[in-house]
């Protein structure tokens, strides 16, 4: 129990988890999800980042580095989704400048569609539970229950299959309190 940091998954925040710290280079995941409720990275918190493709940014999000550019930590950086809408990412410090090369992305586009429901919510019931990863892991050994497929809430890792890295990656975010 350190009085001053905290951990989750190697990366470094404040004790309260309100500080993105730092994110260890060594790394490979090609995307990462900042949780909700983190409010601040700090500068050079990701250092020489060389994996990450797509970043994920929760809207408690209140300081993104500062007076620094994307692309000159992330290096291998292609899009970043942002739960908010534009005029939020705006008025965010440190989001002013342009970013070449990166897509900006806003809104629930990634988790959410209008017709097919939330990602990660396999029995459609509006939220992302325990139950979801339970029905998932039923359903990839033909054992589910009848629930309505869905390519879109069922795909949780978007690489155009249906698997256990889906159940993984539905079990990470559930531990890490992130929202889908």
């Amino acid at each position: 129990d350190n009085p001053s940091y905290a951990s989750l998954n190697g990366v470094l925040f404040n004790k309260e988890k309100t500080k993105l710290i730092k994110y260890p280079a060594s790394k490979k995941e090609t995307s990462y999800v900042i949780f909700d409720g983190v409010e601040s990275i700090d500068h050079g918190a990701f250092g020489d980042e060389k994996y990450i493709e797509k970043l994920t940014v929760p809207e408690s999000l209140k300081e993104f580095y500062k007076n620094n550019y994307l692309s000159s930590y992330f290096h291998s950086l292609t899009d970043v989704y942002y739960a908010g809408n534009k005029n939020d990412w705006e008025k965010i410090h440190g989001t002013e400048d342009v970013y070449e090369n990166i897509n900006l992305h806003f809104g629930k586009d990634e988790y959410y569609n209008e017709s097919e429901g939330l990602r990660g919510d396999i029995n459609n019931d509006g939220v992302v539970t325990a139950a979801d990863i339970f029905d998932l892991c039923r359903y990839l050994v033909g054992k589910g229950r009848c629930i309505e497929y869905s390519e879109y809430r069922f795909d949780v890792k978007t690489d155009g299959k249906i698997d256990i890295f889906d159940v993984a990656k539905l079990k990470l975010a559930l531990m890490n309190d992130i929202t889908l």
